[in-house]
């Protein structure tokens, strides 16, 4: 049995997440099965400049998700295991879920706390200065 959100509905946390940590996290929920990849988002840097997480954990029928994260970029990467709470919290009358992390081993992590974001856009693009002129013979 799957835990159900506010609407009576089951569950779905795939979406854009934002974290206290300044990171956005991109849910992607099949199933029970929780994945997602995470990256700082900070003004005036592009999203992962500062570093960017991947997770897989499961989720149970109380809305507990246990799994596993590792750094990909970090300038201090590590791995560990985090367990994360789905909580249906009342905001102006309006049952809405938000993420808690409980608990953690491994690595140190900042972030214990997420709630749904907008896709946000871009803080900086990219310049393209040169085109190559012709392809490599």
């Amino acid at each position: 049995m799957q835990r159900s959100g506010p609407d009576g509905q089951p569950l779905d946390l795939s979406g854009a997440w934002s974290g206290n940590d300044g990171g956005i996290y991109y849910i992607k929920q099949i199933g029970t099965c929780i994945w997602w990849s995470g990256q700082s988002n900070f003004d005036g840097q592009y999203p992962g400049q500062e570093w960017i997480m991947a997770f897989r954990g499961v989720m149970n029928e109380d809305g507990v998700i246990n799994g596993d994260f590792v750094d990909v970029k970090s300038t201090n990467p590590g791995s560990g295991t985090m367990t994360i709470e789905a909580r249906i919290d009342q905001i102006n009358g309006t049952g809405v879920v938000q993420l808690y992390r409980t608990a953690s081993t491994g690595h140190a992590i900042g972030v214990s706390f997420w709630q749904r974001s907008a896709e946000p856009a871009p803080t900086q693009v990219p310049d393209v200065t040169t085109l190559p002129s012709a392809a490599p013979s």
